[in-house]
């Protein structure tokens, strides 16, 4: 009987110590490095159908389609917004625009006034800010435009430039991959995490970003008397090389800026021909766009920073080409939300996993905080990814986007998208069946007016959720903002002013 006892007290003395170890095996599984460096790459205006990995043709993406292999990705994430300011804006403080107010509608006077617009408030904290607290030096490389100091990017900043790289000659200019080395090389002396967010408008109408030889390739018999380079848009090689304008078009900004009624105003809408030539240079700013990211990847793992940083490759919108009527960002279409998400872990953890429920492209914030144990000031709309990435279980999530007036929004219910007006397009209230319909063709909400009712009751019960929300931080806008002559060439350069 004693002996009997002795081997049961063993067993639970072997049972106990089989579980811890099993705890401290699934604890190592899941532990994190200790701050990591975290590099966020936005690519503007990339639709996530014309990646190799989500579907597109091959060749287009090889670098995206490897760094997908690697990593954690989200096949059906959607942007907070079809265009720059107000999806960043979101990506950068986990709030929708209905709350943070940022849109690119800001720079309107009479619109920002019509719609309570403004740069943001300055109670609502960044990323940028949550990092630096937490002891990171934060660096942000970007394209300028609608992501420039004005809106409120650079809050959290150490340094915020568009003046470092010139994201055209990057691929090929040892000159450019310098202004970058050099940030990864401090990076790599630093007792501080790094944080480094690059961004750039390769993929961007009038789709000319690409060298000649990359265009060629995707469209080696051009349509005769379309726009095929910068040359037939406007002076100089680039969206914002002053250096490369004449002295008359620097001088006198109408030839620099308004290039996209030059560009737009050859095509023929109803011509196949013509929208086969547009897709066609669009493409090889994506196929630039990889390549540019294929050289980032090499310098980070040239100057030992690839393996052991989180890093996030994604977008801010898609962009529309006819297939709802439109062209370009404005409308809340699958083809304007749509975005690649990839998030690669440090070590490669949960490399190749693949999450098909929906969710926000500005749930990324949550995720780095979750992940690093940095708990938000302020309550967060947007919800942490990483139960997905662990395949745990969780309710359905809604995904909701908004126009650049932030009136109009988009949201997921079930099997059903809706949305409760059209921007630019005669289509007004929408709703499709997203498993019978993916792309979006079919209307039904004529014919389903007791859905109709409860997708408009539950829009008008998100609305005022976000009213409730914006007057709860009711701290007032930036003080002294203004647009700099500089940042009014930029925006429109890219066709906003």
């Amino acid at each position: 009987m004693k002996k009997k006892h002795l081997f049961g007290a063993a067993f639970l003395i072997a049972a106990a110590a089989l579980a811890v170890a099993a705890a401290l095996l699934l604890r190592s599984r899941f532990a994190r490095p200790p701050r990591p460096n975290i590099v966020l790459i936005s690519i503007d205006t990339l639709r996530a159908d014309r990646l190799g990995c989500y579907g597109g043709p091959a060749g287009i993406s090889p670098n995206i389609d490897a760094f997908c292999n690697e990593s954690v990705q989200f096949l059906r994430a959607s942007s907070q917004a079809p265009s720059t300011t107000g999806s960043h804006m979101s990506l950068f403080t986990g709030l929708l625009p209905a709350v943070h107010r940022v849109t690119n509608w800001v720079l309107r006077e009479d619109l920002a006034k019509r719609f309570d617009l403004a740069p943001l408030a300055t109670g609502i904290p960044t990323l940028a800010e949550y990092l630096r607290e937490n002891g990171y030096r934060t660096v942000g490389l970007h394209g300028g435009g609608h992501v420039a100091p004005f809106f409120g990017f650079d809050r959290g900043f150490d340094l915020y430039s568009d003046a470092i790289i010139d994201w055209g000659e990057f691929y090929s200019s040892r000159a450019q991959q310098e202004g970058l080395l050099s940030r990864l090389r401090a990076a790599g002396t630093s007792k501080r995490p790094y944080f480094l967010f690059l961004h750039h408008y390769l993929c961007h109408e009038p789709y000319l970003a690409a060298p000649a030889w990359v265009r060629q390739r995707f469209l080696p018999d051009p349509e005769p008397g379309l726009p095929l380079d910068w040359d037939g848009v406007m002076p100089g090689r680039g969206l914002f090389d002053k250096k490369a304008l004449p002295a008359a078009a620097a001088d006198n900004p109408k030839p620099y800026t308004r290039y996209y009624e030059t560009f737009w105003k050859k095509i023929d809408d109803g011509n196949p021909r013509h929208r086969r030539h547009v897709r066609a240079l669009y493409d090889s700013g994506v196929h630039y766009a990889d390549m540019v990211l294929g050289r980032i990847v090499e310098l980070l793992k040239r100057e030992g920073m690839y393996d052991q940083a989180l890093i996030v490759v994604l977008s801010d919108h898609g962009e529309e080409f006819w297939e709802h009527g439109g062209i370009v960002h404005r409308n809340l279409f699958k083809e304007t939300l749509h975005v690649p998400l990839l998030v690669r872990f440090p070590g490669g953890e949960f490399g190749g996993r693949r999450v098909k429920s929906p969710v926000g492209q500005f749930d990324l914030m949550p995720t780095i905080l979750e992940y690093l144990r940095i708990k938000p000031r302020l309550r967060l709309q947007a919800r942490s990814l990483l139960p997905l990435v662990r395949a745990e279980k969780e309710p359905p999530r809604r995904v909701i986007s908004f126009s650049d007036g932030a009136d109009t929004l988009r949201f997921n219910e079930g099997p059903f998208v809706y949305s409760d007006q059209a921007v630019e397009t005669r289509w007004g209230e929408r709703l499709y069946n997203f498993y019978f319909d993916p792309l979006e063709k079919r209307n039904i909400i004529a014919g389903s007016p007791a859905l109709q009712a409860r997708m408009r009751a539950l829009a008008a019960g998100i609305m005022r959720e976000q009213l409730r929300l914006r007057a709860r931080i009711h701290a007032g806008p930036a003080k002294g903002s203004s647009i700099s002559p500089e940042l009014k060439k930029q925006l429109e350069a890219l066709g906003y002013l």
